[in-house]
């Protein structure tokens, strides 16, 4: 098989697999965000066109995470196939190293790692900001869509239950609102009815009629006193409605975190969260890299009838990875040691990995060297 002829096909057993599983992943990963969105259409008054704007701005803030995992799972694939077919014994026999025909798949992934730096510089913390402004856009104009009627609605230390309410109206009816203390029972305020209203920056106010207050004793939990009203305003926090313009470390620009590094260094305070996040977006967007160096390795090692047991490893290789991601971040956040070192622990551990199984003598050493590259 000329080289041109066999590299293109390595290539076409790679691309495959990895759009079902680039496919899979993405919707595993927002399967929680779309019943969300599901809810906001059909019990919360929110459009469907707002709905579909949303969705499309979920699934770019997922991709960093879901195209490793698919080069990952494509590559163990790939390779275990032609392994357990006796393919790459063929190979290897005619004089062939696994580089030697692996390398444009490496190169594929290079190639996405290049592009997933750039999107996570860009278009991931963009997407994640135009969502959050979405959301306080809903929050501003319906505030009721941050309620569901008979369920436990959380606000900070507030938890509502509604029996019923009309969103045109911005009424609410059968009202029940727990307040958690810090010591002893919560405090309960009932009410037949009441209005829902947005305070910018400041959450919502549920304003309740002719209800009562019910507070436990702070000597005997058995005792409680109860205070009748006839309107009571009552303000809640809602997490859709902070300002826009406040935006998350993850949703600042490259720009924004530059600007805070300079910040933090002159007012003499920590920049260790920006410096994490900004190294974290160059060293996460290398994972596609090092995942089909690793999937390479795995199913090139993958015998015959194993298939089911080496993606459970490749799974195990998903969560022993992100989770020293995880790790390192936490430690990155607290400062103990430079973020430029410490968000590249997983890949330097991932690669040395890798290449402890690249060295093997069978796959370096080819039988013979047939004059075919």
């Amino acid at each position: 098989m000329k080289p041109r002829l066999l590299q293109r096909y390595i290539v076409f057993e790679f691309i495959p697999p990895f759009a079902v599983a680039l496919g899979v992943c993405t919707f595993l990963l927002v399967l929680n965000h779309i019943l969300d969105l599901m809810d906001l259409f059909l019990n919360r008054g929110v459009g469907l066109a707002l709905i579909f704007k949303m969705l499309s701005l979920i699934l770019p803030m997922f991709l960093p995470l879901s195209l490793p995992i698919a080069a990952l799972l494509a590559a163990f694939l790939a390779y275990g196939r032609l392994s357990e077919d006796g393919e790459l014994t063929a190979l290897r026999s005619a004089g062939l190293t696994v580089f030697q025909y692996s390398w444009p798949n490496l190169a594929l992934g290079l190639a996405m790692s290049f592009f997933l730096v750039q999107f996570n510089m860009n278009a991931a913390p963009r997407a994640a900001r135009e969502f959050r402004n979405i959301h306080y856009a809903v929050a501003q104009k319906n505030p009721l869509a941050l309620f569901a009627p008979k369920v436990m609605n959380h606000f900070g230390d507030y938890k509502v239950i509604v029996e019923k309410m009309d969103r045109r109206k911005r009424r609410i009816s059968g009202v029940t609102v727990y307040k958690m203390n810090r010591e002893g029972s919560p405090t309960r305020i009932l009410a037949p009815e009441g209005e829902v209203s947005a305070v910018p920056g400041g959450g919502l106010v549920i304003e309740l009629a002719n209800g009562a207050i019910h507070q436990p004793s702070a000597d005997r939990e058995s005792q409680y006193t109860i205070t009748k009203f006839n309107r009571f305003a009552l303000r809640v926090p809602a997490e859709m409605s902070d300002e826009p313009k406040s935006a998350s470390v993850r949703e600042m620009s490259v720009g924004d975190l530059r600007s805070g590094i300079d910040e933090s260094l002159k007012k003499n305070v920590s920049a260790a969260p920006l410096l994490t996040e900004q190294n974290l977006r160059i060293a996460a967007g290398f994972t596609p890299f090092v995942f089909v160096a690793l999937g390479i390795a795995l199913g090139v090692k993958l015998k015959k009838g194993s298939r089911s047991a080496g993606i459970g490893m490749s799974l195990v290789v998903v969560a022993l990875y992100y989770g020293l991601l995880l790790l390192s971040v936490s430690l990155s956040n607290q400062g103990a040691a430079p973020a430029v070192l410490l968000t590249w622990v997983p890949n330097a551990a991932a690669l040395a990995a890798g290449a402890a199984l690249w060295r093997r003598p069978e796959w370096s050493r080819p039988e013979f060297h047939p004059r075919l590259w």
